[in-house]
């Protein structure tokens, strides 16, 4: 059977390969093209992309690409065939009624916690998960991959629940049909008119906060689109569906850029909300017209709507808009390095800037979901964007712009270890050896950007949150396997410690520290100061609560005597015993974590889920941790 079924599979393979067209550089030649993947025989002579067109979807792609896809494919189906031989797991084997216990959390999108022992197998558990939602629209369910910060929420409440450090409590007690609906938050109305003065400041904002961390906007194009802006609406009278296309980019330009930078400023002004609203709604208005082309002006606007919702999720599809961007950039060649005539240094350096701007978004989120790439490493070969040194030798400046072009270096390396621990289709049992050279690498990447406290600013912070959310990522397969292990019986656990199978990493629970601490200086920073003007986005929330539910962690596993604590991986010269995770400054750092969320909550009120959660865990936790004589 088993053969008759790999057989099949294999008569499948051949079959979408034989559907694979002519490469787009044999068709021109007229030549006879194979069907070899990566490329075809002749590319690969000649050293050159191999690109498809795609009837399907009406785009060029490479054909590296559809290698990854089939690739992706085998995987899966192995998963398939893997669950489709396991024996279901029956609700006897779940300890107490966990489906029901622990819901709903919160008043907005409650979700079922589903049994940990549903995914994967006893040997490599796989700790991807489906949660059922309950929206305005209805019950509905949300995948979320193991690198998730809610595949941690679920093991960590089911191993809390199954210890008894938790109770009960999360039941509901009042009918779910009952919660009031969350309407759309009203603003009031401002002014649809401003200067040049209000204008001018909004794009500095912007050049100097968001276009930094992802620079597709050039400051040269931003000064012609807002001279062009206020001629178009100089008397008031803008029809946006009457203009011409370069105009209708213009006006679509400006009025995002200032929508941004006000959702930005809204931190210190709330008033800001509703500006950013006004330039939001005018700027939509022409939405089709900019985004309907295959150019770089409409990559640049679909970023523009992406930043959009990173302040303001509601506001559009950002999966399908990072879909979106991501075809269009290969289509127009960003992720290749081309020698092109028709560039300048600066259009050369903006098109890569722009790419690896669209990747850091596009990685970040799919990795804080637990979702897969729509930009394969296998197909990128654009260098990395030239650091903007300013020509008036402002030192804070060029600091910056060195800063985010050594962060798009760590996105890419974080992307390879995301690969290996979370795209397999079974989770990997990694040794010690793996996790010591990843945070080796790391560390090296960290020292080579040293910078004083006095030159640190939006580049420089994104760099510490990169560092210490991947140092979190990195371990956090390693703790949910020691949550789930330890809900087993303690004999299980000190033969399996015996052989070296579990042990606590430290490195991540400093790093959460961290980065809690390093969120908190943002958020008290004053207004008018370097790091008043760091972009706070609905990624920032789930990086804290990340670091909280981190923190949550090590107070249940610490509890548990009988598992070895390894020394710092990133202190490398203490090989010897070490001394255990000094939890001397967990309350004041949970407390700090409390108030964060809580901003956060008041700013996304659907995220207020992740604060109930992480209150009543610190609740239980950090006085069940003092009593039990660790700290």
């Amino acid at each position: 059977m088993a053969d008759e079924e790999e057989h099949a599979a294999t008569e499948q393979s051949q079959v979408l390969l034989n559907l694979i067209p002519t490469c787009q550089r044999c068709h021109r030649q007229r030549r006879k093209c194979d069907t070899q993947l990566p490329a075809c025989r002749l590319c690969q002579k000649a050293k050159v992309e191999c690109m498809i067109f795609d009837h399907a979807m009406q785009e060029v792609r490479p054909r590296a690409y559809v290698q990854a896809l089939i690739n992706r494919l085998e995987q899966l189906k192995a998963v398939k065939a893997r669950i489709s031989s396991s024996p279901p797991v029956t609700t006897s084997e779940v300890p107490g009624d966990a489906s029901q216990s622990l819901e709903p959390m919160a008043m907005s999108e409650s979700f079922t916690l589903p049994d940990t022992q549903d995914f994967g197998n006893e040997d490599r558990p796989s700790f991807d998960i489906n949660l059922m939602l309950f929206l305005r629209s209805g019950p509905t369910t949300r995948y979320f991959g193991a690198s998730s910060v809610f595949s941690l929420t679920v093991h960590l409440l089911n191993s809390a629940l199954v210890k008894g450090l938790i109770s009960d409590e999360f039941t509901a007690t009042t009918a779910r049909s009952s919660y009031p609906p969350k309407a759309e938050p009203e603003y009031p109305v401002v002014a649809t008119v401003h200067s040049r003065e209000r204008l001018t400041f909004l794009i500095g904002l912007f050049l100097t906060s968001m276009n930094i961390l992802y620079g597709f906007i050039d400051r040269s194009t931003a000064d012609a689109d807002l001279q062009a802006y206020l001629e178009l609406t100089r008397d008031g009278s803008v029809v946006p569906q009457n203009l011409e296309s370069s105009q209708a980019h213009r006006y679509f330009r400006i009025n995002m850029i200032c929508a941004i930078a006000c959702a930005n400023r809204a931190r210190h002004e709330p008033i800001e909300h509703a500006n950013s609203m006004a330039f939001f709604t005018a700027a939509v208005t022409c939405v089709e017209d900019v985004t309907s082309e295959v150019s770089p002006e409409s990559l640049q606007a679909l970023l523009l709507l992406i930043v959009f919702c990173l302040f303001y999720p509601r506001k559009g599809d950002l999966w399908k808009l990072l879909d979106y961007a991501c075809r269009l950039s290969i289509e127009l060649g960003y992720h290749t390095e081309r020698d092109s005539e028709n560039e300048n240094e600066d259009q050369r350096n903006l098109r890569r800037s722009t790419f690896w701007g669209l990747y850091a978004i596009e990685r970040i989120v799919g990795q804080l979901l637990g979702r897969g790439a729509d930009l394969p490493e296998a197909i990128i070969s654009a260098h990395y964007p030239s650091p903007r040194v300013s020509q008036s030798s402002d030192e804070f400046e060029n600091i910056q712009a060195i800063s985010i072009a050594h962060h798009y270096r760590l996105v890419y390396i974080r992307s390879e270890i995301y690969r290996h621990l979370y795209l397999s289709t079974d989770m990997p049992v990694l040794p010690i050896e793996w996790y010591k050279d990843r945070v080796n690498g790391l560390v090296a990447w960290r020292h080579e950007l040293q910078i004083e406290d006095d030159m640190t600013g939006v580049s420089t912070i994104t760099c510490d949150v990169g560092y210490y959310s991947t140092i979190c990522f990195l371990f956090q397969p390693v703790v949910m396997s020691l949550l789930e292990r330890t809900k087993q019986s303690a004999t299980i656990m000190n033969e399996e410690a015996c052989n070296e199978t579990f042990w606590i990493p430290q490195d991540n629970y400093y790093a959460a520290c961290e980065l809690i601490r390093t969120y908190e200086r943002v958020i008290r920073s004053p207004h008018r100061s370097a790091l008043s003007v760091y972009p706070m986005t609905f990624l920032s929330a789930h990086y804290i609560y990340l670091a909280g539910l981190t923190l949550m962690t090590h107070c249940l596993l610490a509890m548990d005597k009988s598992i070895p604590v390894m020394p710092p991986f990133s202190d490398l010269s203490q090989e010897t015993a070490y001394p255990g995770i000094d939890f001397s400054a967990v309350s004041e750092i949970s407390a700090s974590c409390l108030v964060l969320l809580t901003w956060c909550s008041d700013r996304w009120p659907e995220m207020v889920s992740m604060l109930n959660v992480y209150k009543r865990l610190s609740n239980r936790l950090v006085p069940a941790l003092i009593r039990s004589g660790v700290l």
